[in-house]
């Protein structure tokens, strides 16, 4: 997924909607997404935006053109930046009136790059992002199991099996990682204790040269601190596997 999760911040412009001055469509606020794809969706209708105010009035959501012309502009800053954001209410309203799903609503505009949810986070990818708002997928970095938990909790029944999967699949990645990391200190530590094997073979066998001993002798030496070594590997796996 393509998500800053690093540094955390992305250096691009702030964004507004179209036609507001000085605006970027590189990367967008939730807000400005979410106002440019009601403008998209009153266009795909064939509304003006009086019309559009009308049939929210006639839907018991009385708006007004130069209300919604605020909502769809977002009244931009001298800067670009938006003084009017979307709400929560607006957002469903908005999808009740033209007949689209909340989470359309809530995708990438045509033409933006990517939606700053945080000023830490920054999602560019549509699709994914997507997924994240359904309930998908979890955003890089998060806790999938909490993620995965919290979304079966309100998914009904016919997506809760590719829920689980995930959710199980995420128990088993988190357990490889603990495996993985108990397998490295094991390594480590077999390392280790063979260099300090090695190192003492590599005295025993200089001492005994010196004193005069017989090539079975130092073959000896050599069969004993194997045996000792491939002990100790098998203490330190036996060890790790039985945490």
């Amino acid at each position: 997924m393509d998500v800053n999760m690093d540094a955390k911040v992305v250096d691009m412009t702030s964004p507004v909607g179209e036609g507001i001055p000085g605006a970027s469509r590189l990367e967008t606020t939730p807000s400005s997404a979410v106002a440019e794809r009601i403008r998209e969706a009153r266009r795909r209708r064939g509304w003006s935006a009086s019309e559009l105010a009308d049939q929210c009035s006639q839907a018991g959501f009385p708006i007004t053109k130069a209300v919604l012309a605020n909502i769809e502009s977002g009244r931009p800053n001298p800067d670009g930046t938006r003084r009017r954001d979307v709400t929560v209410d607006e957002l469903l309203a908005f999808a009740a009136v033209l007949d689209v799903a909340p989470v359309y609503l809530m995708g990438l505009p045509d033409g933006s790059h990517g939606v700053r949810i945080t000023e830490s986070t920054v999602v560019t990818n549509r699709d994914e992002l997507l997924m994240w708002i359904r309930g998908d997928q979890p955003l890089p970095g998060a806790d999938a199991r909490l993620y995965l938990t919290a979304a079966l909790e309100q998914l009904p029944a016919v997506d809760s099996a590719q829920v689980i999967d995930q959710l199980r699949r995420a128990v088993l990645q988190d357990r490889a990682r603990e495996l993985t990391a108990q397998f490295n200190a094991t390594a480590a530590s077999i390392a280790a204790d063979a260099n300090t094997e090695v190192e003492k073979v590599i005295a025993n066998v200089g001492a005994a040269l010196a004193k005069g001993a017989t090539v079975e002798d130092v073959l000896g030496l050599l069969r004993t601190a194997s045996a000792q070594l491939e002990a100790r590997a098998a203490s330190l796996v036996d060890v790790d596997t039985t945490s």
